[in-house]
């Protein structure tokens, strides 16, 4: 299994961002599928627009992004990927994953528009999907 985070530090003792887009990184973390134990930890620089950073986690194959706040563009790419859309603003990394894990990390069914308005996911397409949304 492997998730996506938003961060402000290159490890997983920092916190993720509270915005996606204003994250300095993004951090991918590889789980052993059976024991979820942590086998890798890849951090990069944040390639810039959030629909860039967005398609590289698909593109990763990642099954879920940990985060703070996510703009239309980017929350559309990552659903209609079906790649699972966790928040975790003001978390430790290492924290919010462990919460996620336990299914307690509260998932993102609403983009923030760039007027500050959240859009529901369920308006933009037939429901029916398994990408996280209600």
């Amino acid at each position: 299994m492997k998730i996506a985070i938003s961060s402000n530090s290159n490890d997983i003792q920092g916190l993720v961002a509270e915005r996606f887009g204003m994250s300095k990184y993004l951090l991918f973390l590889d789980f052993d599928d059976d024991t979820l134990e942590l086998k890798t930890v890849k951090g990069i620089e944040m390639p810039g627009l959030e629909e860039v950073a967005a398609n590289l986690i698909a593109e990763e194959d990642c099954e879920a992004l940990i985060s703070g706040v996510l703009d239309t563009k980017a929350f559309y790419i990552l659903a209609d990927r079906q790649i699972t859309r966790y928040n975790g603003t003001g978390l430790i990394v290492s924290d919010a994953v462990e919460k996620m894990h336990r299914a307690l990390l509260p998932l993102f069914s609403h983009a923030e528009n760039e007027e500050g308005f959240n859009e529901s996911h369920a308006n933009k397409h037939e429901h029916g999907c398994e990408c996280g949304c209600e």
